[in-house]
């Protein structure tokens, strides 16, 4: 009977330390968890900063085009316009 009492306490403090590990690892999982839904958050605001500034970008570089070829027309426009001019004086001579 002592030996069977000896066994149950052996028994119950193995199960008593299990059940403490368990405990352990479950809290960390659940740390974890949360690091890692609070990590995928932070994630996804990134990317959608990343993607709103793409969209920034490329707006920029369609405005920068656009400003461009106005420049390029009235650049033309002004030399054609030079150059109409410097006939009629060439042809007034």
């Amino acid at each position: 009977m002592k030996k069977l009492d000896e066994d149950l306490r052996s028994v119950e403090s193995r199960l008593n330390e299990k059940k403490a590990i368990e405990k352990k690892y479950t809290s960390m999982i659940e740390e974890l968890t949360l690091e890692n839904d609070m990590t995928y958050q932070d994630l996804t605001k990134i990317s959608r900063k990343k993607e709103e500034v793409l969209v920034q970008h490329d707006i920029m570089k369609l405005e920068i085009k656009k400003i461009r070829e106005t420049l390029t027309s009235t650049t033309n426009n002004v030399y054609s316009l030079e150059n109409k001019k410097n006939q009629l004086e060439m042809s007034m001579q």
